[in-house]
């Protein structure tokens, strides 16, 4: 079965090309363009894998892993 890896980016160019690399290499991909999104997404299927971009509008990386860290309480 293919590795879940999670990409939360604003910049829907980098998502794109993460993905499409990571996707030639076997991976399973989802995508997130900003912090709520990829916690719903963690929410609703845990990745193996998240890559996260540190600054965002509205909730930037630290944010996001401040929540994911709130999850696993």
């Amino acid at each position: 079965m293919a590795r879940k890896i999670l990409i939360i980016d604003d910049d829907r160019t980098n998502v794109k090309v993460v993905q499409n690399r990571l996707e030639k290499e076997g991976f399973f991909v989802i995508t997130a363009f900003d912090g709520d999104i990829g916690l719903q997404k963690v929410k609703q299927s845990p990745p193996d894998l998240i890559i996260l971009d540190v600054e965002m509008p509205e909730m930037n990386g630290y944010s996001f892993i401040m929540e994911l860290q709130k999850l696993s309480e």
